[in-house]
């Protein structure tokens, strides 16, 4: 059994699919933790929710989280006066703020150490940036928070991998950023059980 998480698919289907089923080979026994935004940029959203939920359907162990693309397609279809279609409300049913899972903490994007519970703060866990300088270690104590959001290299995302004592790791190597390859434009997969990555260059947006 792995740990598996991946953040930031922001539409590229082909890309998320390649990764999970060439690279990570993702099996029923796995976890997987997916950190939100599959939602805009890229040119298949419909195509990664059906995807999730046909795995779900399957027996696959899939949790998923808001990002704040997810929140922002909520607002904007409520000031349109859009419905949810019924594939796209299966899919947000199930989606939650955060998750922990033996030593790990998944957010989106950060928290807010400014709170007593920074799990109260929904708006930081999909929207924090520049959050590091004010964690709370002893509120975290033994536990690592993997997040997305922020864009960053692959080798600072192997550099950050490459400290075992960090408690908190981004895995967003920003896949829709594919003019800047090749320190972006891939999507990530961190093995938190094997402490090993997996990268997938975009193969769904033209370079």
């Amino acid at each position: 059994m792995r740990i598996i998480a991946i953040s930031d698919i922001h539409g590229n289907f082909k890309t998320f699919k390649k990764l999970l089923e060439e690279k990570v080979i993702f099996e029923k026994s796995d976890k997987l933790f997916l950190l939100g935004d599959y939602y805009h940029r890229g040119p298949n959203t419909e195509g990664i929710l059906k995807y999730i939920l046909k795995l779900k359907i399957e027996g696959y162990d899939i949790t998923c989280l808001y990002g704040n693309h997810e929140l922002m397609y909520l607002e904007t279809n409520a000031i349109r006066g859009k419905r949810l279609k019924p594939y796209e409300q299966n899919f947000f049913d199930d989606l939650v703020y955060f998750a922990e899972y033996d030593n790990y903490i998944f957010v989106h994007a950060g928290l807010n150490f400014k709170q007593l519970d920074p799990f109260t703060d929904r708006y930081s866990i999909v929207w924090e940036r520049n959050w590091y300088k004010n964690i709370n270690y002893e509120w975290l104590g033994n536990r690592t928070i993997v997040h997305g959001h922020t864009p960053i290299t692959k080798y600072e995302i192997y550099r950050l991998l490459d400290h075992p004592t960090l408690q908190a790791v981004d895995i967003d190597n920003g896949c829709f950023r594919v003019s800047y390859k090749p320190n972006y434009g891939n999507l990530c997969a961190l093995d938190l059980t094997n402490r090993e990555l997996y990268f997938q260059e975009n193969i769904d947006m033209k370079r």
